[in-house]
């Protein structure tokens, strides 16, 4: 996988792709993991079956520390090597999220701008090693893995402090690619709603810190979400987010579009997922390369965002929205 100004190409030929978030297909036995399913064999299973069925190709996936390592201990990477067997199986390529900006699934709380500044270099919470060592262990281990699209350093990355925030990035990206790995790079910010992370051009007219943010050497792809704005095709923000993919030559792709289900009525189920629909196809129409739907969750019982393979739902399934907008790539 490479990527060639605004697109990315596979072989010989351009490459974009429609899929979905998994926050818990890697866990097992914790509160991040989809333990009503039995075992952790029929987590992936499951998982990519449904992935396999509604032509998914790319899933955006949680490979933060808590899944291979708890309370210190030891890396175990037995669930991760699972769920790559799975998604080989499947022909899905997956991108391995390293951490949360958010208090959820991971260690050490929200994080801050101290954490950007110095505190990824260091153990946190119950972690036995620092983000910057599990980056370099993890990216190492699977940096011949071709069914890894590309890593994302951050779920939702944001601050005040945009100097933290960019030496991050700009140190990560030497990290990963000094173990030999040439995976595609992305930062994972938010919209570009913090102070760090701006959209809105500086007054002396130097780019926006969401635009210096991804020009770092190493980043090669714009992450972008969408999170229950149901009443607009594009969420506020992606003209100027459109406009820096541009201004860098870099591919922009939703990494995650989510709408709420209100109840499991015939009617809220494909409201939702028309609302999604069209979501898609204005990204596609708009120049993205990809398009992710949060959040996919195995035998979910309460409504919100999840979605899986159940019948009733329009989303998924071999004539869903997401199977009817598969493009074969080479």
């Amino acid at each position: 996988m490479s990527r060639i100004a605004q697109t990315l190409w596979l072989h010989d030929g351009p490459y974009r792709f429609v899929g979905a978030v998994s926050w818990g297909v890697a866990g097992w036995g914790q509160m991040c993991s989809y333990g009503a399913l039995g075992s952790h064999d029929a987590v992936v299973t499951q998982t990519f079956d449904d992935m396999a069925t509604m032509r998914a190709n790319v899933l955006r996936v949680w490979a933060f520390q808590s899944y291979v390592s708890e309370n210190g201990e030891a890396f175990d990477f037995s669930r991760f090597d699972r769920v790559i067997a799975g998604a080989r199986r499947a022909g899905v390529r997956l991108i391995p999220v390293l951490e949360n900006y958010w208090k959820d699934c991971t260690e050490g709380g929200q994080k801050t701008d101290a954490w950007f500044s110095t505190g990824y270099t260091l153990p946190y919470g119950a972690y036995g090693v620092s983000y910057r060592d599990y980056v370099k262990t993890i990216t190492e281990r699977y940096r011949d893995e071709p069914t890894i699209l590309g890593w994302e350093m951050m779920h939702e990355a944001q601050g005040t402090d945009f100097s933290a925030l960019y030496g991050f990035a700009a140190d990560m990206t030497q990290v990963i690619r000094a173990t030999g790995d040439q995976h595609l790079i992305m930062l994972g910010t938010d919209a570009g709603d913090s102070a760090a992370t701006s959209i809105s051009a500086n007054t002396d007219g130097t780019p926006s810190n969401f635009e210096k943010l991804h020009a770092v050497s190493g980043i090669d792809l714009i992450d972008v979400h969408d999170f229950d704005s149901p009443t607009v095709t594009l969420a506020n923000g992606f003209a100027a987010q459109s406009a820096v993919s541009t201004s860098l030559q870099k591919p922009l792709f939703f990494g995650a579009s989510a709408i709420r289900l209100p109840s499991t009525s015939v009617s809220d189920y494909s409201t939702r997922a028309g609302i999604i629909l069209a979501k898609l196809v204005a990204s596609r129409d708009g120049g993205a390369v990809g398009f992710l739907v949060y959040d996919y969750a195995p035998g979910w019982s309460t409504v919100g965002w999840s979605f899986d393979g159940r019948a009733e739902e329009p989303i998924s399934g071999p004539n869903g929205v997401i199977a009817r907008n598969f493009s074969p790539n080479p």
